[in-house]
């Protein structure tokens, strides 16, 4: 299981990151770009997208995950490993995500809310205020071909992206893409990250039977060159 995900360093220095300030998520659309990255360098990266695909590589000897994260055209951006230490962590703990970036600098956290009938995902900025919500819709047969959809939500309820779980025959077609993340392009890259924080979740509390305990585990995501 995915437990952080990892920039090594500042891409406009080259320097290991050591200070971020907390978001202000007044609302969740980008400050300008220059102002975005200033605040966010780790995650430069995720910058003008608006779709990730995550694919999800053998495991290792000793039995840890490992994940691709590509662009909608396949260009590898990302690299998502278990490990011990990060500086863009996603950290699960039981039914709950935290994501720093950097280690110590707390994004916001996804939250598992479970009912009778259907388990619901709360996103959150750095202070807990909550920002969208995540369900699973009903596959259909208008639906059925992509795979299981999340739905993401405005509070209000407006849709504004989804995390779609790929049928595993689609996975093993296709080497391994197990995910397929859509957000407005224009969405400030803390909330994007959360939001690929909120898809490990997912993974993790639904579909990953590898385990034998849901506990803490380290993932860590690099950039790719």
């Amino acid at each position: 299981m995915i437990n952080s995900v990892e920039y090594l360093s500042d891409p406009t220095t080259n320097k290991p990151i050591t200070h971020q300030p907390t978001p202000n998520h007044n609302d969740l659309n980008s400050a300008p770009a220059s102002k975005a990255l200033s605040t966010y360098p780790a995650l430069e990266v995720l910058q003008q997208l608006d779709e990730l695909r995550v694919i999800q590589k053998t495991r290792d000897a000793f039995k840890r995950n490992k994940f691709t994260i590509c662009t909608a055209s396949g260009e590898e951006i990302l690299c998502a490993r278990e490990g011990t230490s990060s500086i863009f962590i996603v950290q699960v703990i039981a039914i709950l995500v935290l994501v720093h970036s950097p280690l110590g600098v707390l994004l916001g956290t996804v939250e598992q809310q479970r009912t009778l009938h259907e388990s619901k995902f709360i996103i959150k900025d750095a202070s807990g205020k909550s920002l969208l919500t995540i369900t699973r819709s009903k596959v259909t047969a208008a639906n059925a071909g992509d795979g299981i959809p999340f739905i993401l939500h405005k509070l209000k309820g407006q849709d504004v992206g989804a995390i779609v779980k790929k049928w595993p025959s689609y996975v093993q077609a296709t080497g391994g893409e197990k995910y397929c993340i859509t957000f407005p392009a224009d969405f400030d890259v803390s909330i994007k990250a959360i939001i690929m924080g909120a898809c490990f979740l997912i993974d993790y509390m639904l579909y990953d039977t590898t385990e034998d305990e849901k506990n803490v585990t380290d993932l860590l995501m690099d950039a790719l060159e």
